[in-house]
């Protein structure tokens, strides 16, 4: 079973402005600091999160680490800074305004300025490297490979959350870039859905309603034009960066391929029940079966 972190109640923090959840930082006693993120009661974000990270492990994606915490009458997760002592992170918030015209930093959501062109040619750039600590499988385009090892992962697990402050960018004292690990999965694998709609969506004769029409409605905050209304789908923003970066896309493709499903049964195994339940475990599995297959299909069509 994966460990529960258990922070002392009357433990000193210091609160985290960035997204919707209650949070805040900790120094621990090994001396790195600590996020800890209160999962909202009843909405699956805990161990969305859990299942995120190992699935991260099982691709050998960059990625930030997570534990199942408690503190005081609250539950969450808990993850040390990936960013290293005397180094900055500048989140894609902060990167867009700088480089597009009047964009707002601000606006999370309808954001039509945040397409994934402008995230494309900003990362398609050989000055920013790989993560820091991760090996690399690539001689060339480091950064923009790895995103795209991101927005593949976006598409197994239904991610719909990869706003502007959901990625970034660590520069060193010298000013030289790295891309960040991935972070903040929380919203995926369809993790809000009550037991009862999960019930209908995997057992529905209605094909509109069923779970292989209900995974292809994920969708991404990337626009692909200004003036688009609507946002691209999980699938199609990995269609439009993979035809652009190919052999990072067949690359992650096959580590995908790689994962068996006794490793995914091994994760949600893990979790303890009081967690997560039977009914959340088999539609995240069928959830991941399906967009796998639809990940394999899409990289077939793309050479």
């Amino acid at each position: 079973m994966y460990p529960i972190v258990h922070i002392p109640a009357n433990i000193p923090g210091f609160p985290e402005q960035i997204g919707t959840k209650e949070k805040f930082w900790l120094l621990g006693i090994d001396g790195y600091k600590y996020l800890y993120k209160i999962g909202r009661p009843g909405t699956g974000e805990n161990w969305a999160e859990i299942v995120s990270y190992e699935i991260c492990r099982l691709l050998c994606l960059p990625h930030a680490e997570y534990s199942l915490a408690t503190w005081r009458d609250t539950c969450g997760v808990i993850t040390r800074s990936f960013v290293p002592d005397g180094h900055s992170l500048y989140l894609g918030n902060d990167i867009m305004s700088k480089f597009v015209h009047e964009y707002d930093a601000n606006k999370r959501y309808k954001q039509t300025q945040y397409t994934i062109g402008r995230v494309f040619h900003f990362l398609n750039n050989e000055i920013i490297q790989y993560p820091i600590g991760f090996p690399s499988a690539f001689t060339t385009n480091q950064a923009l490979s790895c995103f795209v090892g991101y927005i593949l992962l976006d598409a197994l697990i239904a991610n719909q959350d990869r706003h502007h402050e959901n990625w970034g960018l660590i520069l060193n004292p010298e000013g030289k870039a790295y891309l960040a690990p991935t972070f903040d999965h929380a919203s995926s694998l369809g993790r809000n859905e009550s037991d009862r709609k999960r019930t209908t969506i995997l057992t529905t004769k209605d094909m509109r309603q069923h779970i292989t029409a209900y995974v292809t409605k994920a969708r991404t905050p990337f626009y692909t034009k200004q003036t688009e209304k609507s946002t691209l789908t999980t699938i199609n923003a990995l269609e439009w960066i993979g035809s652009k970066a190919p052999d990072a896309l067949h690359y992650w493709t096959n580590r995908l391929n790689t994962i068996k499903k006794q490793q995914l049964l091994t994760i949600f195994s893990n979790i303890d029940r009081n967690w997560i339940n039977d009914n959340a475990i088999n539609f995240s599995l069928a959830m991941l079966a399906l967009n796998t297959q639809r990940i394999n299909k899409l990289a077939e069509t793309i050479k």
